[in-house]
Formats: structure tokens, C-alpha cells, sequence
């Protein structure tokens, strides 16, 4: 296994782990190595966000926006 000194860490992060990781009854090590692999989980790739940015939009209903529309109003807000 690899080891990784980290230097200058906030003293108000520092405490946020030392909380977290007494919590989840861990080591301050285990828990930052618990904060790092959740971390990697979290990433999406483009096209899975823009699938989920379309189920979204499809389920929203009200005024959207076009540009037509916003350029209608800018031209009606002119004298």
C-alpha cells in the first residue's frame, strides 16, 4: 500500500474528519480513505448526465425560455 503525508490541512477540515471518522467509529485515516473512494464513486460521465439532465426536463412542465422569447422581450423592453 501506498502512504501519503498531507501538509497544511485546515485546522476547520481537520476537525470536520476527526467528527466524521469518531461518528463512523474510524480512524482518522480510514475515514479520509473512506471520504477519498466515495469521491470516485460520485463522478458521472457526459453522457449519463445528459441523460439524466433529459428525464429531468421531461418531467418539468411550465414557461420555459427559448431564444426567441428572450429576444422578443429585449426588443419590447426598447423604446
Amino acid at each position: 500500500m501506498a502512504n501519503v503525508n498531507i501538509t497544511d490541512m485546515p485546522d476547520q477540515l481537520f476537525e470536520k474528519i476527526k467528527s466524521s471518522a469518531k461518528a463512523n467509529r474510524r480512524s482518522v485515516n480510514s475515514e479520509i480513505i473512506a471520504w477519498l473512494e466515495k469521491t470516485g464513486q460520485d463522478t458521472l460521465d457526459a453522457e449519463e448526465l445528459l441523460v439524466r439532465i433529459r428525464s429531468n426536463r421531461e418531467r418539468l412542465t411550465g414557461v420555459f425560455l427559448t431564444d426567441e422569447s428572450i429576444l422578443k422581450a429585449i426588443d419590447e423592453g426598447r423604446p
